[in-house]
């Protein structure tokens, strides 16, 4: 089956210790920063994808409901694993390693984009099983004592693990599992507050725009060329 099109994303992802606040694209959204490991449970039972209204509704309530598998393991995310009798993995606030190089920091925006983009592939009449393809411009933050001083190589660090490689999610919620392939095409680290100050601004005054546009202004980033990468990394 053809892969779509890759479609330009724009992200703005504040990942606090007990809740992720987000604008993907415009949508504001609000999940538990909670995950759940699939062992050798059996998930949710799996829609049907012959089912067109069930598809619907599936598809509509995705973002409260993700089971995705990422590199190999399969994850109850957000409120779905809040709601869950399986055993809960959140972010540490004593932890000495702080967030960017936790496991939660990677699923919980994969899981939210993939998500996402399947919504708007359903939205625009395409075949949501067939592979999906995105690129993403993502703001997202870092607590103020994991950063660090200017000189500290954790931003880069962070982002070089979002943006070093392409990234599939697979969707496990109807009898044909969903593949989308997320490309960070750059990824800008903040301050932790800096993100979420500016999310609930917009929420307040009900603006079209986020702060993904407004730190990267153009869309060329589509283009993915390897100058404008490395100056929005800076």
């Amino acid at each position: 089956m053809p892969t779509k099109k890759n479609k330009l994303m724009i992200v703005s992802n504040d990942l606090g210790y007990g809740e992720v606040k987000a604008i993907i694209d415009g949508e504001h959204i609000n999940q538990p920063s909670v995950v759940a490991k699939v062992e050798d449970q059996a998930g949710n039972d799996p829609v049907s994808h012959n089912d067109e209204k069930q598809v619907e509704q599936t598809v509509n309530s995705l973002l409260e409901n993700l089971d995705a598998t990422i590199n190999m393991k399969r994850y109850l995310v957000g409120l779905l694993a809040s709601n869950s009798t399986l055993a809960r993995t959140t972010f540490d606030i004593n932890s000495q390693n702080g967030k960017s190089s936790t496991d939660l920091s990677l699923i919980l925006p994969l899981s939210l984009i993939a998500g996402k983009a399947v919504q708007e592939a359903y939205e625009k009449g395409e075949n949501i099983f067939d592979p999906i393809s995105v690129k993403v411009v993502m703001s997202t933050a870092l607590p103020i004592n994991e950063v660090g001083s200017a000189e500290s190589t954790i931003r880069e660090q962070y982002a070089n693990r979002l943006t070093k490689g392409k990234h599939v999610v697979v969707l496990n919620n109807f009898d044909t599992p969903i593949s989308v392939t997320i490309e960070f095409v750059a990824v800008k680290v903040f301050k932790e507050g800096e993100v979420a100050t500016v999310i609930d601004v917009q929420r307040e005054l009900n603006l079209g725009i986020d702060i993904g546009q407004m730190v990267y202004k153009k869309t060329t980033i589509a283009k993915n060329t390897s100058d404008e990468t490395n100056n929005l990394k800076r």
